[in-house]
């Protein structure tokens, strides 16, 4: 009951303010403990459109949408983290599985 009640504050608060990313960012993790995919791609496309500057919200998107075979765009924003700090901690081989997946073409949700 308790993520649910969390998760409907939430969605007033960002509905309220839509450039509020700290209530994204609370959004998107509660997403993401719950495993829904799609939830958290909407809160993470949220932080990176009002901090477009945030390098750990570009590489959990890429992570969420690696969650749901969006191979190309999950590359396209880890490689977005890597031009803002070319020290952010990627996964080489993550990279690479990426790179051979987007590769191979897109995937069906």
């Amino acid at each position: 009951v308790q993520p649910e009640r969390a998760t409907r504050a939430l969605d007033a608060a960002v509905a309220a303010d839509p450039d509020d990313a700290r209530a994204w960012e609370t959004l998107g993790g509660l997403a993401l403990d719950r495993r829904d995919y799609r939830r958290a791609e909407e809160a993470h496309r949220a932080i990176v459109r009002v901090e477009p500057s945030n390098v750990a919200a570009w590489l959990r998107l890429g992570a969420v949408l690696a969650r749901q075979q969006e191979w190309g765009e999950a590359r396209e924003a880890i490689a977005k983290a890597q031009a803002l700090d070319p020290q952010a901690p990627v996964d080489a081989e993550l990279v690479a599985f990426l790179d051979q997946k987007a590769a191979a073409g897109p995937a069906t949700r």
